[in-house]
């Protein structure tokens, strides 16, 4: 991996640090006058050839991180927001999160971006079809107990069932 930082001019900026990172690891020993416990510790954090060699290796493979400019809808744990990938893309847009609870109820509408692409409309209508889905749930579930229709198949089972109570009457 060093010839590769040193051969290629883009990653020439990594050589100090990776030459630094090398040396290092070669030169690290466990300190003096420590207990048991404290080397114990010590060789569970000292560098390896696999820590040193990954660090180099994000060096390389890193070198041409291409930004995304690009704002997603996205699903959290609560609603839904708006992610950007890059800096200041959701400057302009002042509703950037919506709970689920509120979009349910109406209290609050999807978060937009400020321009819709393909890969946008995609997950809107993901999510449209998630807030449906989750309204009729909630309209199923705030159903009064009158409002309800009969089941037959339900009335013919209880009617077929006999309950005893705890003094064993029927």
């Amino acid at each position: 991996y060093m010839y590769e930082l040193k051969a290629h001019a883009v990653l020439n900026r990594h050589i100090e640090k990776a030459e630094a990172l090398v040396s290092k690891f070669r030169n690290q020993k466990p300190p003096e006058g420590a207990t048991r416990e404290q080397i114990k510790e010590w060789e569970r954090k000292k560098l390896t050839t696999g820590k040193v060699l990954g660090i180099i290796r994000r060096y390389i493979t890193s070198q041409n991180v291409v930004p995304r400019k690009e704002v997603a809808l996205v699903k959290t744990s609560y609603g839904f927001k708006l992610k950007q990938y890059a800096p200041r893309l959701l400057d302009k847009v002042t509703h950037k999160a919506a709970g689920i609870n509120d979009i349910i109820l109406g209290r609050a509408e999807l978060p937009m971006p400020e321009t819709v692409t393909e890969k946008n409309m995609r997950q809107i209508r993901a999510a449209r079809k998630l807030i449906r889905r989750k309204q009729r749930q909630y309209e199923t579930q705030n159903l009064q107990f009158a409002e309800m229709r009969e089941d037959a198949d339900l009335k013919e089972y209880l009617d077929r069932t006999t309950f005893i109570n705890k003094d064993g009457e029927v």
